[in-house]
Parts: C-alpha cells; sequence; structure tokens
C-alpha cells in the first residue's frame, strides 16, 4: 500500500489506515519514515498521550522540525510541554531512519548530566519495540 503525502503531512491518519500501521510492518515503516508526526504518533506518544490530542503548539513543533527549509529555529515553552521529548529525542531518531537520513545530530546542552539525560533518552527510544524491530538494528559505540 503506497501512502500518500496528503494522509501524512498535517493530520494523523483516519482509521483504516492506523489499523494498516498497527499490522503490517511495512506499511507502518513507509508511514513513519515519510512522517515525522506519525512516527511521534506510533513510537513515542505513550498509552496516556494517545488518549488527548496534540496540543497546536506541539504539532506546530513538529512541522517545524519536519520542514527541512527551516534552517534554524528557536523553540521555547513551558516545563512539561513536551519540547525535549519531540525535538531531543523522537526528532533525532526520526532525522536519522526517517525521509531526511540525517547522518550526523548535534544536541547542545548546558551541562554534562543533561547531556547524558539526552543520550540515554535517545538509546531508550532506540532499543523499544516495535521500532528496534522496523528501523533497526541500531549499533552502539563506545
Amino acid at each position: 500500500m503506497k501512502i500518500m503525502k496528503n494522509q501524512i503531512l498535517n493530520e494523523l491518519p483516519d482509521e483504516e489506515l492506523i489499523k494498516k500501521v498497527v499490522c503490517d510492518p511495512a506499511v507502518r515503516q513507509e508511514f513513519t519514515r515519510k512522517s515525522f508526526l506519525g512516527f511521534w504518533a506510533v513510537y513515542c506518544m505513550t498509552n496516556m498521550e494517545k488518549q488527548y490530542d496534540l496540543a497546536p503548539f506541539q504539532r506546530e513543533i513538529i512541522d517545524i522540525l519536519q520542514d527541512r527549509s527551516n534552517l534554524f529555529f528557536v523553540l521555547e515553552g513551558s516545563r512539561g510541554s513536551a519540547k525535549t521529548s519531540i525535538a531531543n529525542k523522537a526528532y533525532a531518531v526520526w532525522s536519522i531512519v526517517g525521509e531526511q537520513q540525517i547522518k550526523f545530530i548535534v544536541i547542545l546542552t548546558n551541562t554534562q548530566e543533561q547531556a547524558r539525560q539526552a543520550m540515554t533518552n535517545i538509546k531508550t527510544l532506540m532499543l523499544t519495540e516495535p521500532l528496534r524491530s522496523d528501523m533497526g538494528p541500531f549499533k552502539e559505540a563506545e
């Protein structure tokens, strides 16, 4: 099944596509590689988060990150608004395994402890199923 760009860019998929994404790894891979929003919905949202709609500002963050014409932007928001989960964790992984195919990611933090936590969060996401079986295998360098 070919997934059309209009099915993934600005909104989550309809019920029929959701069933195919859940049941068919090939459809899930294509869908999540093309859409950062789809990647977020499939691999990153917790069960609790799936009960609620994304806030408009969270969709805006996802749209900005997915748009390759945005070479630089500043992301600011209140604590607990998922900025770090979206930008540092999910986008870091999606930009490598997704449509953008970025080869090197640089994450800047204020402290070494924040840098360690960012790397731990990325590693934890990459080792979760079904992401690992869909997009992996991933290798860890020392």
